[in-house]
């Protein structure tokens, strides 16, 4: 007896003959057109009638007709359920009162190449997720939440099933003949994984994921197909050559080998207030520490310590530009680590500047972080030829217009998520 996912590997031989592989189990064999949805109201039923009533004597009234749920609602058509009491027969219609809205159970509301897009199934991976956070939030914060995960995940379907459409078409025979044992490898390694028991692989995934062992296999045989799609697709027009390492190292220089820093304290006190001169001056001729005589009367950037901290190129103090002054910049260039320099006036202040320390930060080779550009400039032109595949992929593909898609889908979870779970709050 085949399996199902030989079954599903049978309908993927079919592509060509139009028929869909992987679409769903039960749709191997071919899907006839789906009925209208039902609407099924309290008006379809009769509230049980007293045998002495003269409404049971009463034969000018038409027999009232007999609705097999079943027949009408071909085994799987999607269903529209009106709650609320039935209607007695002798009574006149009532207004409808708020128990008896319409509470929608599925939805058709588009199609991606041919394939229609039903809200139920599109909203089966977020369901637990919509209606935590619909308890959780604020109407209208929850409305925003809705809307952007809504936007997203039909993006992610969309470009899904463009793919996929592109895989089925690309295969050669002899790839199509592989598929089988694919699809079977895969089913297995599912089940090695519950200790070889298919009955608690299900029960595991139905616990865990909310789908069954066979929903799991096609799942995961999707995510491979695509993947192989985008490698077959994009990977042959990416390349990286060893000048395109080299370069990205070379403009980048500062990411792999940091600059040298200069690290100084700076003492600036304004020439016209003499008295903190003098005090300045005394304490550098008694031996105080330099850090300490800018801590308390230095008026540069004294939130930061009077400390500035300046790169420049490797092998060039000498000739840095390390200050904006000419005369700062002069005596700072002749200092070395530990030094102070005389005083020099620029201005209306009075500088003296101690080259505390030269810092050079460890770097990398370029045969150290060869392998980390190369996945870097990689990534950056996969992503390129990802966005000029995906516009040919969307300018080919037959689908419904997105936006309409969107508003079907928001519309369909505020009636579920926030008023239907009201109503029954209520």
């Amino acid at each position: 007896m085949p399996t199902p996912a030989g079954a599903a590997f049978r309908c993927f031989l079919g592509v060509l003959s139009g028929l869909v592989f992987l679409s769903g189990l039960t749709g191997c064999a071919g899907e006839a057109a789906r009925p209208v949805p039902v609407v099924v109201a309290p008006s379809d039923f009769s509230a049980p009638i007293d045998p002495s009533s003269a409404a049971v004597k009463d034969d000018s009234r038409p027999p009232r007709a007999v609705i097999d749920p079943r027949t009408a609602l071909g085994g799987d058509a999607d269903v529209m359920v009106l709650t609320g009491a039935p209607q007695a027969p002798a009574q006149p219609a009532l207004p409808r009162s708020e128990a008896d809205r319409k509470l929608q159970v599925d939805q058709l509301v588009g199609q991606i190449n041919g394939r229609p897009v039903y809200a139920n199934q599109f909203f089966a991976p977020m369901d637990e997720r919509l209606r935590r956070e619909a308890s959780r939030m604020k109407s209208r914060e929850w409305l925003a939440f809705a809307r952007k995960e809504i936007e997203g995940a039909l993006w992610d379907k969309l470009r899904d099933e463009l793919l996929l459409a592109e895989f089925q078409t690309g295969l050669s025979p002899e790839e199509r003949m592989g598929l089988l044992a694919f699809i079977q490898d895969v089913r297995d390694d599912v089940v090695s994984g519950n200790l070889g028991s298919t009955e608690l692989a299900q029960q595991r995934l139905l616990d865990t994921e909310g789908l069954d062992l066979e929903a799991k296999v096609k799942d995961l045989s999707q995510r491979e197909f695509i993947a192989f799609q985008l490698r077959r697709s994009i990977g042959s027009r990416v390349n990286v050559a060893a000048r395109d390492i080299e370069l990205y190292y070379e403009q980048r220089q500062k990411d792999f080998a940091p600059p040298p820093v200069a690290r100084f304290v700076i003492l600036r006190v304004p020439r016209k207030d003499t008295e903190k001169i003098e005090a300045a001056e005394r304490a550098l001729g008694s031996g105080e520490a330099f850090e300490s005589i800018a801590g308390r009367l230095s008026t540069w950037r004294p939130e930061a310590g009077s400390v500035n901290e300046v790169e420049f190129v490797s092998g060039e103090y000498s000739t840095a530009a390390l200050f904006g002054p000419a005369a700062l910049n002069e005596a700072a260039r002749a200092l070395e680590p530990g030094q102070t320099s005389a005083r020099v006036d620029v201005g209306a202040d009075a500088y003296w500047v101690r080259l505390a320390s030269i810092e050079q930060k460890p770097g990398k080779s370029l045969y150290e972080v060869q392998r980390e550009i190369e996945d870097k400039i990689r990534a950056e032109r996969v992503r390129e030829e990802e966005r000029r595949y995906f516009d040919q992929l969307f300018r080919r593909g037959s689908f419904s217009d997105v936006k309409t898609m969107t508003n079907r889908l928001f519309e369909f979870a505020a009636e579920r998520y926030l008023i239907q779970e009201d109503m029954k709050a209520k």
